[in-house]
């Protein structure tokens, strides 16, 4: 699973990626603590989840996660915010899910388990290293 965390606030954003970290530690994470960092990643294509805080600066997370969803359409985007008050106008980009900070890593692994576009089971097994 690959999964991108972006928030512009760098404690929050560490304590995210490590939370993350905890509740998939299979997954390869990719932090980002501004939009011109994604921007700057090369590739944009393939991630199953982002992690979006929904205040960035000059981009909102919610203009954020509909270009994620350009180059990645089945992309779940979470957003996390400590802001309740953006909870209609972000599913406005479809997202998987909405967690209002302080978060806890129960709730992010709850997100991970309901997923919009759940990871088909081949995407699971590809991950894993096969010895004949």
């Amino acid at each position: 699973m690959k999964i991108l965390v972006i928030d512009d606030e760098r404690p929050a954003l560490r304590r995210l990626t490590e939370s993350v970290q905890n509740v998939a530690p299979d997954a390869e994470i990719y932090p980002f603590s501004d939009t011109d960092e994604y921007f700057a990643h090369e590739p944009k294509t393939g991630f199953d989840a982002a992690f979006v805080d929904i205040e960035l600066g000059e981009m909102s997370g919610i203009e954020l996660a509909l270009e994620i969803k350009k180059h990645s359409p089945l992309c779940n985007i979470i957003f996390v915010t400590s802001y309740s008050k953006y909870g209609a106008e972000a599913f406005s980009a479809r997202p998987s899910g909405f967690i209002v900070k302080p978060f806890t890593e129960d709730e992010l692994r709850n997100e991970l388990d309901n997923l919009r576009y759940p990871l088909s089971e081949s995407k699971k097994q590809e991950k894993k290293i096969r010895v004949s």
